[in-house]
């Protein structure tokens, strides 16, 4: 079975992969990624529920980080725009932060400024790091309410009366835009086949920026990309000329990545700094300090208990919260001796 890549996101988790390839979905049409279905990931159930109990788990030890992003986007709403780029390696809370950013911005924004915030939001794969516009595809996919896998029949329509509602009718940007979804650019855009491959990316460079710099104008909006460290090319480029609209605008760029060195992603934070100066910040995400990888621990083990408890919960964990609410999930007991059902029953 080929898996296309938006829904490969949402289920990437739960089962093991293959090889990739680009498939043609419709004749005629660019192919796009697609990837060999294996089978059950073993423990995938497991994981899920890590998952969903890292998203009620209480955030502890990030009050700093969360500050800097609520204080960002409060400057963005206020019309001083700017760039946040996470770093840290996985488990560390880089997704937690980001949607603790995502509550506070549309819970807030509109009360405070009366305007309808927008939030766009896009997640690289890195099996998609090839495939140019890959995390911007996504993202679109997203604002028009239409996924990649649906085809031209159902893409084409969503993607213009979002493009004309945004822009009104008579934008030029649609030919452009349905190219980079891997579409026919129709009979409006018969020029793009005489434009070198320079020349498209530019003109769709433009075309996005139009669209996004349209949208700024009518309220406070964030552009969030997650795993920067698995992007193509083309998006890092064309994410750094996106960032320039925060310079004069309500607007904030969210970004995460893991520490590994990357030649696009530095190049990329190079330009920010270039266009944004202090505006930019890069906040680089460390292991959770003993004392609150104690409170994250009581909390999640619950009622009241020894300190020698605490500290069979926290051992090996090493200051990585996913790693110690892992110890909550049915799995636990095959790979710890101390499980937190055990913890709560001996507690008890």
């Amino acid at each position: 079975m080929l898996v296309g890549a938006v829904t490969r996101a949402a289920v990437e988790e739960i089962f093991e992969w293959g090889p990739s390839r680009q498939v043609p979905w419709r004749s005629g049409t660019h192919p796009s990624s697609a990837s060999y279905l294996v089978g059950a990931r073993p423990g995938a159930v497991a994981e899920a529920g890590r998952r969903r109990l890292a998203a009620r788990a209480p955030l502890v030890g990030r009050g700093a980080e969360l500050a800097v992003l609520t204080g960002a986007v409060r400057a963005a709403v206020a019309g001083s725009g700017s760039a946040v780029v996470m770093v840290g390696e996985p488990g560390l809370g880089k997704t937690r932060l980001v949607g603790e950013c995502r509550n506070f911005f549309m819970g807030w924004v509109g009360a405070a400024s009366g305007r309808l915030p927008l939030w766009l939001e896009g997640r690289c794969a890195s099996y998609a790091s090839s495939t140019p516009f890959g995390a911007y595809q996504q993202l679109l996919c997203r604002f028009i309410g239409a996924p990649m896998e649906a085809g031209e029949a159902a893409l084409r329509p969503a993607l213009g009366s979002a493009v004309r509602a945004a822009m009104g009718k008579d934008s030029d940007v649609l030919p452009l835009l349905a190219h980079m979804m891997g579409m026919p650019p129709g009979p409006e855009g018969a020029d793009l086949g005489r434009m070198s491959p320079a020349e498209l990316q530019r003109a769709t460079f433009t075309a996005v920026r139009s669209l996004l710099a349209k949208l700024v104008s009518r309220g406070p909006t964030v552009l969030a990309l997650e795993d920067l460290h698995w992007s193509d090319p083309t998006s890092l480029r064309l994410t750094a000329e996106l960032a320039s609209l925060a310079s004069n605008g309500p607007f904030l760029v969210l970004a995460t990545r893991r520490p590994e060195p990357d030649p696009g992603v530095g190049e990329m934070e190079a330009a920010l700094g270039k266009g944004l100066g202090s505006n930019l910040r890069v906040l680089e995400l460390v292991p959770l300090q003993r004392p609150d990888e104690r409170t994250l621990a009581r909390s999640l083990v619950g009622g009241d208990i020894s300190d020698e408890l605490v500290d069979a919960v926290c051992e090996g964990v090493d200051g990585d919260p996913y790693r110690l609410i892992g110890r909550g999930t049915p799995s636990c007991a095959t790979r710890s001796s101390t499980p937190l059902r055990s913890l709560r029953a001996y507690g008890r």
